[in-house]
């Protein structure tokens, strides 16, 4: 690990980039650290060209974080002591839309989608489809019901 950045006391400060160089990963994220903590907006730039960025509190992720993966999919939503917490929308490169609430990182609750002009409702419990989905056509009434449970089609 490197940084860029001050160092007082012991402790890196400023602003600055810290760089981790582990087997064939890379990792730079810019930003202020204050007492050797993350604090501020950070811009973290991962080994497979994704992008995430957002604000520290404490050397933890709070506030409205963006997640931009390498194949053009684009999350944001809040984190609240370093966990995705409350609501989040995520788009995919191909204008494919999620959104509903995640719950300590995972998707919990009901969770909307737009997939052209199909949409698909439902719960998520731990991070897996369980419940009753509908998908219909935007604008129709007529739709279809798919039951899940822990992430497995029932029927």
């Amino acid at each position: 690990m490197t940084w860029t950045g001050e160092c007082a006391g012991g402790l890196a400060q400023g602003t600055g980039t810290l760089t981790w160089v582990w087997d064939d990963n890379r990792q730079t994220i810019t930003g202020r650290l204050q007492g050797g903590k993350h604090t501020g907006h950070w811009v973290l730039r991962h080994t497979d060209g994704g992008v995430s960025e957002g604000p520290y509190v404490d050397s933890e992720r709070n506030g409205h974080w963006i997640l931009r993966f390498p194949d053009g999919t684009v999350a944001e939503g809040l984190y609240v002591d370093d966990a995705m917490n409350g609501h989040w929308v995520v788009r995919s490169v191909d204008g494919d839309v999620e959104e509903g609430p995640m719950v300590d990182g995972e998707r919990n609750g009901h969770w909307i989608g737009r997939s052209g002009s199909f949409i698909h409702e439902g719960p998520y419990v731990d991070g897996k489809r369980d419940g009753l989905w509908v998908t219909r056509m935007e604008g129709e009434t007529v739709e279809v019901s798919t039951l899940y449970r822990n992430g497995e089609r029932v029927r």
